[in-house]
Formats: C-alpha cells, structure tokens, sequence
C-alpha cells in the first residue's frame, strides 16, 4: 500500500535511524523533519542555519550528523553543533565500523576524523575533491575524485596518503561491495562502472624458536 506523509515544505535528503525507527527529511527552508517510521506522524523539527541537504547516521552513536554553518548532530532528539568543523558547499562523511570513527571530508580538500565524543583526531588537507567512503576488508579511506581521474587511499589512523589508483576519468559516486571486497563507482565521462579490487598479501612469517629450560619432572602438554 502506498503511504504519503505531506511535509511544510521540499524534502531532498533522506535518512533512517534504525535505533529509533525514524526517518528524518532536510527541507527548504532551513528544517530537518523527524518523522515516526511506524506512524508516519511527525516527531519534530529542528532549526539549522544554513542547512545544507547532506545528512549521515552513525550506528555506533545512533547519531543522525549533517551541516549548517557547522557540522551538527541530533541524538535523542537533541542537536548539538560542533563547531570546530565548518562547512563548505560540499562535504562527505563516512563511518569506520572498526574503530567507530567518523571521517569527514569536504569541498575544501580537508579530511577530518572524529572519536566517538566528536573530538577531532587529524585534520589533514589532502586535495581530490569529492566521495568520502571507508573499506571495512583493508581499513583504509578511499576518496573518489570529481575534477581528476584517480582515487586516493589514506591510511584511517593518521589520514596520510598510501596509494593513488588511475581511473578512466572522475567518479561521481563511490560505494564498498561487501561482496567482492572492493570498491565501485560511476565514472561518468567515458560511461564506465569501474571497480578498483583490493589485494592484501598475506604472509606468514616463521619466527625462530626460542630454547627454554623446565625445571625438573616430565612436562606435558598440547597445542590443541
């Protein structure tokens, strides 16, 4: 059956918050909307200066993040802003499901990450202008480009550069394939999907055995 919630306004981000079953909605006229996924009622508006129409749940907060003049936070139907990140025209955020770190980065080539209490742990310019999206089989940062054909891997505990893949041309969206371990994106230029596999060697190493000495009596034992 096809449900219509009628809103005071345009909607244009959509995002669920499965911890409180809600779904919340940017609007334009500066209101993020709130509304109950069961009842379809509306829970609450919020008030954010400048709103822009970007907005991210972080599962490990069962936070809803986005931007106004700075980077916000609604949790349990507070919002807090937090004002040592600014906003830009465009901004991405990614979550690290390994470490439950959030990585932000916008359309001023600055990455940022952020602990769990919103303290920023780096902020690191780093140029390639565009998707932010985190790969759970390597660790690593991966940020598409809009402007150049490369995409940039950045080592998520200190933001620094590891490798930069060529590409046929700028990717406009970028997602991980839980599947196949890699990264796709939609390079637009020349119509291509393209996907840049991970590979991780795997080694084992064999270290020496260190001698020992038992004192007295037989000893026994298993490695099972």
């Amino acid at each position: 059956a096809l449900t219509q919630v009628t809103t005071s306004g345009n909607t244009f981000k959509l995002v669920y918050n499965p911890y409180e079953n809600d779904i919340y909605s940017t609007m334009d006229n500066n209101f993020i909307v709130r509304i109950d996924g069961l009842t379809r009622t509306f829970q609450a508006y919020y008030a954010v200066a400048n709103l822009k129409h970007y907005l991210y749940y972080d599962p490990s907060g069962y936070d809803v993040y986005g931007f106004g003049n700075t980077l916000f936070k609604i949790n349990s139907g507070s919002l807090t802003t937090i004002p040592s990140i600014l906003s830009a025209s465009y901004s991405s955020i990614t979550y690290n499901n390994l470490t439950n770190a959030i990585y932000l980065y916008d359309s001023t080539n600055y990455l940022y990450k952020l602990d769990a209490n919103d303290n920023i742990n780096f902020s690191m310019l780093v140029g390639n202008y565009g998707q932010l999206e985190f790969n759970p089989y390597d660790g690593d940062i991966y940020i598409a480009s809009y402007t150049s054909s490369n995409v940039q891997i950045h080592d998520p505990n200190n933001g620094l550069a590891k490798s930069n893949v060529a590409i046929p041309g700028p990717m406009s969206k970028m997602i991980y394939n839980p599947d196949r371990k890699s990264m796709w994106g939609i390079i637009p230029g020349p119509n291509k999907v393209t996907e840049v596999k991970v590979t991780i060697n795997n080694q084992i190493e064999i270290l020496p055995i260190i001698p020992s000495i038992l004192d007295g009596g037989d000893q026994y034992g298993s490695l099972i």
